[in-house]
């Protein structure tokens, strides 16, 4: 019996271990792919593959804004760029859905707040230092004058957005009038091509950007980064492929161990339901075991600046995945012996 039991014990940890370091692996390379993402967009300034370059065209704040305002304006956001040539300092108006940029602390200018001319801003990591406090406020200090500090830009590895500061879109007309270069950007080609239009009485457009890594610009050559592309989701099919068979191995190798256990609730005339039900408890137990462990490490590791931070639906996502992807497994071998009549009960 202490050998069964410690055979039940060997495969109970096999699982635990082995779903722990699925979970941690999968979320380190969620965590790749969004860092590679990241050093992508900020070779192009953080702009998306297709943006729209505008000039001012010799129209005023108010004819932009009203523009702006409109229903139909929606889902995306212009920028106004160069104001500052020691940082990359960018007037900004946004609305609706559009791709936001991790934040180290505080907030996002609201949608009030960059339709208006306050005094505030969102500056990259590398400004904090810059910063001072008044009236119980962070502040600093932009083409001369004082800023409010709403939030900090930022991600665990160093990168272009760590120079930036965004100022409302409004506030730099003010500051340092309409005349220059602005780029409408958003989620969809199709939403920037809308507010494009919208924008055509009141800015000038000039072309449409395609943004690439132009070897002139001391880039990477567009072949190399693009073969280095293909390996890396090779690698990731590899990783994803071992997944799927560690969890296979593992939950069948426990399933089995439960064969006796099984064998011995037939005999008591349970039914196949409860059973199962029965036996499902012990590998949730150890499913929840192990998530909390791979909680903590990669939490560990997030707080540290490790690895950069996972959204929440990328972690449900992949959590659910390997947890009920190991309970199909589970489900099945527990079924096949629970239906089985060759198990015999072993004596000693």
């Amino acid at each position: 019996m202490k050998l069964r039991l410690h055979g039940i014990r060997k495969n109970t940890l096999l699982l635990f271990f082995n779903m722990v370091l699925v979970l941690v692996t999968a979320l380190l390379v969620l965590s790749n792919i969004r860092t590679r993402n990241e050093l992508e967009e900020s070779k192009r300034g953080f702009y998306s593959k297709s943006t729209v370059e505008f000039t001012s065209g010799g129209s005023s704040w108010e004819e932009l804004l009203g523009v702006l305002q409109e229903e139909d304006w929606r889902d995306g956001i212009l920028f106004r760029e160069g104001l500052e040539m020691e940082a990359d300092t960018r007037g900004v108006f946004f609305k609706g859905d559009f791709k936001r940029l991790p934040l180290r602390s505080g907030r996002y200018l609201t949608e009030a707040e960059v339709s208006g001319t306050e005094r505030k801003a969102m500056i990259g990591q590398r400004f904090e230092k810059d910063t001072y406090e008044e009236n119980g406020k962070q502040c600093i200090e932009i083409l001369g004058e004082p800023f409010e500090v709403v939030g900090v830009l930022g991600s665990a590895q160093p990168t272009r957005m760590d120079s930036m500061k965004w100022m409302p879109l409004g506030t730099a007309a003010e500051l340092a009038g309409m005349e220059g270069s602005y780029i409408l950007d958003g989620r969809t080609e199709e939403a920037i091509e809308r507010n494009a239009d919208l924008l055509a009485p009141v800015l000038e457009r000039e072309v449409t950007i395609v943004t690439g890594f132009a070897e002139d610009a001391g880039g990477e050559d567009p072949g190399y980064s693009e073969k280095n592309r293909n390996v890396v989701e090779k690698i990731y099919l590899g990783i994803v492929f071992s997944f799927v068979l560690t969890l296979v191995l593992a939950g069948n190798s426990w399933a089995r161990s439960r064969t006796q256990r099984i064998q011995v609730e037939k005999m008591l005339g349970f039914s196949g339901g409860r059973i199962l039900l029965s036996v499902l408890g012990g590998y949730f137990r150890t499913a929840l075991l192990a998530l909390a462990a791979a909680g903590l490490l990669t939490g560990a590791l997030t707080l540290g600046k490790q690895i950069t931070a996972v959204g929440w639906k990328e972690i449900c996502l992949t959590v659910g995945c390997v947890i009920l992807g190991e309970l199909l497994v589970v489900a099945a071998g527990l079924s096949l012996r629970i239906g089985s009549r060759k198990i015999r009960l072993k004596r000693g």
